[in-house]
């Protein structure tokens, strides 16, 4: 993305920012399929391979410490992409997704 910028005379550099999906606690992955494979299905067999690229486990975190999704986990390899902004979006209306998040990234 930055070649490209350049490439096209642009200032600066962009804004790159991800927004991947998630869903954790029990029957996570389930729980992310069911949600992305419906809410995707225009995209017909891609909808499954959206929905296996959602995050669904918590349980390194929790093994390794407190700034583990940091360091093992998808927030690193976006900082090492060069992401400068990370939205994580919850694969259910359920408030207890928020604190199962914060949980995992403390």
């Amino acid at each position: 993305m930055r070649r490209a910028w350049a490439a096209h005379g642009r200032d600066g550099r962009p804004r790159l920012l991800a927004l991947p999906y998630f869903a954790l606690g029990p029957r996570a992955r389930e729980q992310a399929e069911t949600y992305l494979t419906d809410h995707y299905a225009i995209e017909g067999p891609a909808a499954a391979s959206l929905a296996a690229t959602a995050l669904t486990d918590a349980t390194a975190p929790r093994r390794h410490g407190a700034s583990a999704l940091r360091r093992y986990g998808a927030i690193t390899a976006y900082e090492q992409a060069g992401c400068d902004e990370l939205m994580l979006f919850p694969c259910s209306n359920d408030p207890r997704q928020v604190r199962l998040l914060a949980e995992a990234v403390r």
